[in-house]
């Protein structure tokens, strides 16, 4: 019968060549999971969270969205992801190798792949997005196109952004109009440019020749080319005409005042009006309306003359010289009567 003899160096080369096996199964699942996982970057990194579950890291390294829970990478190589600030926005826009896609914020998961030249975030639900037919189409939180219309032509520069039910859409032409969330124009493109006001709900229309409408959240126009100078603030509508008059409209349409000015001042006469030295105070008052044009007051508030003016000074206690310009001026009196 056989022996077997033990050999030191059989069993050195089985130990060596298990070590090397064990070695590389660690290294190829270390490889693995540090692939298929969120780690810590030590080199610099942004970290935002998208939802409860859901993180984005943009690092030097790489740009990817990753499940916080357990770090799972869900989508990588990103070129930039864009969260909206609204929670109730269910969509994040990403690009990826140039293209625009997007991810539910709270499951990490592709709803729309990337395949679009370009995108915005959601805003009342709804998302533009521009194909490689040079449209501009509306799609819904679950990817699903709901608005398109071949009148619809992609501009640069323009924000296809739904804001009280109401979107500025362009139609290649260089006009802008307004469509509602149907995609029904509300405002037919005959417009340069259209921005929202300071006043939630009402929209500033600027025409080719430089006048201003009002609009409101239904298209209904409020004023309508008033002037090239209209103001839209919390509390009112302001507009200055051609002729540096100021009136105030209420959001209604109706005029609030026909007499509105931007500051009153009192006139100084003497050697130098400006100098606490100067003699006296006139009687009447300065205003300033628009375009800092100015024009003369009573003591009782009453509109003298209109704001035809760039300066007014005073020469006695009810004597004024009202200048136009640099180097022509007439000379008033308190009654806004010339004195010759």
């Amino acid at each position: 019968m056989k022996e077997h003899s033990f050999s030191i160096f059989s069993f050195l080369i089985k130990l060596s060549t298990a070590v090397v096996l064990i070695a590389a199964v660690y290294c190829i699942g270390r490889a693995v999971y540090r692939y298929c996982h969120h780690t810590e970057d030590t080199t610099w990194c942004y970290e935002k969270k998208l939802s409860d579950e859901i993180g984005y890291c943009w690092s030097t390294k790489h740009k990817q969205v990753y499940r916080l829970t357990d770090n799972l990478i869900l989508l990588r190589d990103l070129d930039w992801l864009i969260v909206p600030d609204d929670p109730n926005q269910p969509l994040a826009c990403y690009s990826k190798k140039g293209k625009r896609g997007f991810i539910d914020r709270k499951t990490g998961q592709v709803v729309v792949s990337h395949k679009y030249r370009h995108a915005w975030l959601q805003s009342d639900s709804l998302a533009a997005v521009v194909g490689y037919d040079g449209l501009v189409k509306f799609i819904d939180s679950q990817g699903n196109i709901v608005i398109a219309d071949s009148s619809f032509v992609y501009e640069a520069e323009a924000d296809y952004q739904f804001e009280n039910g109401l979107c500025v859409m362009t139609d290649g032409k260089g006009c802008r109009g307004m469509i509602d969330k149907q995609g029904n124009w509300r405002l037919l493109p005959r417009y340069t440019n259209i921005y929202a006001s300071d006043k939630d709900g009402y929209w500033k229309l600027i025409e080719a020749d430089g006048y201003i409408s009002v609009a409101d959240s239904e298209g209904k126009f409020v004023v309508e080319r008033p002037s090239k100078d209209v103001e839209v603030n919390e509390d009112v509508i302001s507009v200055t005409y051609d002729d540096h008059t100021i009136k105030l409209f209420q959001f209604d349409g109706q005029l609030m005042s026909d007499f509105a000015y931007n500051d009153i001042s009192h006139i100084k006469y003497g050697d130098d009006e400006y100098d606490d030295d100067a003699i006296g105070v006139c009687k009447c008052l300065k205003y300033e309306a628009g375009d800092s044009y100015v024009g003369l007051m009573s003591p009782e508030g009453h509109r003298i003359t209109g704001p035809v003016f760039t300066n007014i000074k005073g020469v006695a206690p009810d004597l004024y010289l009202c200048s136009f310009g640099y180097e022509t001026a007439i000379l008033l009196n308190g009654k806004g009567e010339e004195v010759k």
